[in-house]
């Protein structure tokens, strides 16, 4: 019974794979993001320099007002199907 359960699951396996892509040569166009984000620093020092529950019970984990902000930018372009140059 084991070796038929696993024969038909191989063969469903294979059977979605087999449709997965297409042959088309597909090049990612430019592209360019940016990203706005907020890291926390004081957050991960109060978990070093004590613990993950006395963080957290003591309410000194994950203070919006306590976060660094930053923008991010990101390129992308792809050079040809297999590859891409990002930055």
């Amino acid at each position: 019974m084991k070796k038929l359960a696993g024969l038909f699951f191989a063969s469903v396996l294979s059977a979605v794979s087999g449709f997965s892509q297409n042959s088309v040569d597909y090049t990612q166009p430019p592209a360019l993001g940016i990203h706005f984000f907020y890291n926390d620093f004081e957050s991960a020092a109060n978990v070093r320099a004590t613990s993950l529950s006395a963080a957290l019970k003591d309410n000194q984990f994950g203070k919006i007002r306590r976060m660094k902000g930053g923008v991010a930018l990101n390129y992308i372009q792809g050079i040809n199907p297999n590859l891409d140059f990002s930055s």
